[in-house]
């Protein structure tokens, strides 16, 4: 803070002490949408409001918003095959809501600060239209991934008025027989989820690696995965940001913070599953928050669309699970589940039977990025217990935090995931995130299970 107040001072008045300037932030769960300044004005309120809005990503007053319906508007007119139309609707749908959440918030402000009745009554009113308006794009934009069947031209009437001009000629498609896109997608995912169970059932430990979407750039977090996969990583945990990301540690909260704050989290969500599922099989990791304000119906179809074979919930509520599983599998969607290390036989055994793909195991009772020993034995426990409840694949992770400790872990299960190691690199230092990826797979590589598991 010394440093920050001298870097105020010398920006306001060279030479000044840090004791003559005093700013001072409020630090709350919504700062980066709204910031505010107290004070007589002037210079430092100016330099105040400018440095909050560069921390939190937020526009300075003499910048425009920025705005991802103007680029929507331009893909409306280059938007010509079926599916784009769909795809633009969608997103379309997408910044509703996202302006929904908006306009509610500004509801709560208006309430909170005590204006006029019919200003938060009016906000509360355009919320609700704006997520009608969202459910009702969604339900229409399928329509137009599939072409309406064509008019059969009926003879000219002798004396009827000549059509209006320009005549309309259809030239047909040289592609019109063949399979939709959708079939074409369906295909792509049947042989996806193939590649990842051929993936866990060889008898070598599989090397996972979880990367929080939205953290960086979309290019550079292309070219993140792509480093990462040619390291050694055979499949990919993409993690959907969440503001209360109970299960996680300090390192993955503040990759979700940084995600949360640049924006249009599902959209860059969406992109990275696209491009990470082009190199290696791709699973969702997510909380129930986002499944449920999404709907787990469309949640499922959007990831399914976006290419990724499965998607886990890890806090899912008991009470959600069936109407969950029942959207995954409309989807063609696996449902991995996290299982608690607390969990009685019993327990263990519902949540086994709800879970497809594979079972969480963590490592570790502790949230992740538990850097401290694991208690190998009780682990080797722990996975005798899942194995005995289901045929399911058992992967790991949670307190993997060294390559070491990937090579004690390796025997007892048939993949491993790592998380906060990568993230953390991919925070500080995103060009150290493939070597290190890379010693976690050479670790992993000498260790092979005695017989190769369905």
């Amino acid at each position: 803070m010394h440093d920050l107040a001298r870097a105020l001072a010398d920006q306001l008045h060279p030479g000044a002490a840090p004791r003559d300037v005093t700013v001072s932030f409020g630090a709350r769960r919504q700062a980066p949408i709204e910031y505010r300044s107290r004070g007589r004005g002037g210079p430092v309120t100016v330099y105040a409001q400018a440095l909050h809005a560069a921390l939190y990503g937020l526009p300075t007053p003499d910048e425009s918003l920025p705005t991802a319906l103007d680029a929507l508007l331009q893909a409306t007119h280059t938007a010509t095959a079926p599916e784009q139309k769909t795809v633009v609707l969608r997103q379309v749908a997408e910044q509703l809501r996202n302006a929904a959440e908006i306009i509610q918030r500004y509801q709560y402000r208006a309430q909170w600060d005590r204006f006029p009745t019919d200003v938060a009554e009016q906000l509360a009113t355009a919320h609700e239209q704006a997520q009608q308006i969202a459910q009702a794009l969604d339900r229409v934009a399928p329509a137009f991934s599939h072409r309406p069947p064509r008019p059969v031209p009926s003879p000219p009437t002798p004396g009827a008025p000549p059509p209006p001009w320009p005549p309309c000629h259809h030239r047909p498609s040289a592609t019109a027989d063949l399979p939709r896109q959708p079939v074409l997608r369906e295909r792509h995912l049947l042989a996806t989820t193939d590649s990842l169970q051929a993936l866990l059932a060889q008898p070598r430990c599989a090397l996972g690696v979880f990367v929080p979407a939205g953290l960086h750039p979309a290019r550079a977090e292309r070219h993140q995965l792509d480093q990462i996969a040619r390291a050694g990583a055979d499949l990919f945990e993409i993690g959907l940001a969440h503001h209360d990301a109970g299960l996680d540690g300090p390192v993955i909260q503040a990759a979700y913070r940084r995600a949360l704050s640049r924006g249009n989290v599902l959209a860059r969500a969406l992109r990275a599953v696209e491009h990470a599922a082009g190199l290696r099989p791709t699973v969702v990791m997510t909380y129930w928050d986002p499944v449920s304000r999404h709907g787990p119906e469309r949640l499922a179809r959007l990831l399914a669309d976006a290419g990724t074979v499965g998607a886990m919930v890890v806090d899912l509520p008991d009470d959600q699970a069936e109407r969950w599983q029942t959207a995954a599998k409309a989807a063609n969607l696996s449902t991995p589940r996290f299982v608690p290390r607390h969990l009685a036989d019993t327990g263990l055994a519902t949540v086994a039977a709800g879970a497809s793909g594979w079972l969480y195991a963590p490592a570790s009772t502790a949230p992740t990025g538990y850097r401290g020993p694991l208690d190998v034995p009780a682990f080797a426990d722990f996975t005798t217990r899942l194995r005995a409840a289901s045929p399911l694949p058992v992967v790991s992770g949670v307190g993997i935090s060294t390559p070491a400790l990937a090579e004690r872990v390796a025997p007892l299960v048939d993949a491993v995931v790592i998380g906060t190691p990568v993230v953390r690199a991919l925070m500080t230092a995103p060009e150290q995130a493939p070597a290190l990826t890379a010693a976690f797979a050479q670790a992993l590589n000498p260790y092979a299970t005695t017989e190769t598991r369905a």
